[in-house]
């Protein structure tokens, strides 16, 4: 018989509290799963259930996927960015995406921002 290795096979049962802070990191700080996880010294794979159990719940009781989302996530693109966008579009209404993305990377070095976001933008 082949018993389990030191740790392997044996359950650690985490309170409602830890959960609550869990979610709270999800959903209120914006952190991802795994990183909400180790911070609270909670198996990824068990984060990662309670968060796939949540999204399941809360489909089936009608909520909103949107309003479980990252809540407090920064917006990339700045009010300062939205002007920008919004002359390239005024004044060059046949520029492609990619030409308007190097125009912004341009226009703003350290911007980091991805074609789809610039997209849903527009």
């Amino acid at each position: 018989m082949i018993e389990p290795r030191g740790g392997e096979g044996s359950y650690k049962k985490h309170n409602d509290l830890t959960k609550e802070q869990f979610f709270f990191l999800v959903y209120e700080k914006g952190m991802t799963a795994g990183k909400a996880a180790k911070q609270l010294a909670v198996a990824p794979r068990t984060a990662y259930e309670w968060l796939k159990r949540d999204k399941m719940d809360a489909q089936e009781k009608g909520e909103l996927d949107q309003s479980r989302r990252k809540a407090n996530r920064r917006a990339v693109l700045t009010k300062e960015h939205q002007e920008y966008l919004e002359y390239m579009f005024r004044d060059f209404p046949s520029a492609t995406l990619n030409q308007v993305m190097e125009s912004l990377s341009n226009q703003f070095i350290d911007i980091k921002v991805s074609k789809t976001a610039v997209y849903n933008f527009m």
